[in-house]
């Protein structure tokens, strides 16, 4: 072979090399993005889930709520039931749109937060359901309770991660504004309507 060839050679498969790194470099960002996209979807789709199953049977939600025996009024349950309904729907759009991602995480995980220590207070009190989709789908308190310390644990993920989800989003600003809107004010107005009906 000619030092010409052998050069030639050289260079191809040096770039070829380069091509390999650079590929491998791209299919790792893209399952780390793919994994990111997974994980925020599923917490929008379970925030979301959770407000639309507590609407839909709102009374048997206050129910299963009042079996957890917590130190409160009866009226305020209702109403801070109404106001998480709402809360929930608003968190599980934003997830889902894109919209202001680091916010609406760290509200998420306040909420986590306080879900931890209230299952576990209708676990120790004997709560036949944790309330968490209402009738649609009914689990004991404890099992919510992990749910909740793995949601939180993906939660901090998604979290450190924002900033990439928020810059591939293919949605433009307002678009993802009125998905959200439109998604928690009809969640309010719904639950107004079938409290007060």
């Amino acid at each position: 072979m000619t030092k010409s060839c052998r050069l030639g050679f050289l260079l191809k498969s040096k770039s070829f090399f380069i091509l390999f790194l650079i590929n491998k470099d791209f299919c790792r960002r893209k399952r780390k993005l793919l994994a990111l996209k997974l994980i925020q979807y599923s917490l929008g789709i379970i925030f979301l889930g959770g407000a639309f199953a507590k609407l839909i049977s709102l009374e048997s939600f206050f129910s299963q709520i009042k079996a957890y025996q917590l130190p409160v009024s009866k009226s305020f349950l209702e109403q801070s039931s109404l106001f998480l309904i709402t809360l929930e729907a608003l968190i599980g759009s934003s997830i889902l749109a894109s919209y202001r991602l680091k916010l609406f995480v760290s509200i998420a995980q306040v909420l986590l937060l306080i879900f931890i220590p209230v299952t576990s207070w209708g676990s120790l009190n004997q709560a036949p359901t944790c309330g968490c989709y209402g009738e649609v789908i009914k689990r004991e308190p404890w099992k919510a309770t992990i749910e909740d310390f793995l949601l939180l644990g993906l939660s901090f993920y998604l979290k450190s991660h924002s900033k990439a989800l928020e810059r591939k989003s293919k949605l433009k600003k307002i678009y993802k504004q009125l998905f959200v809107l439109f998604t928690s004010l009809g969640t309010f107005i719904l639950s107004l309507f079938f409290y007060y009906s």
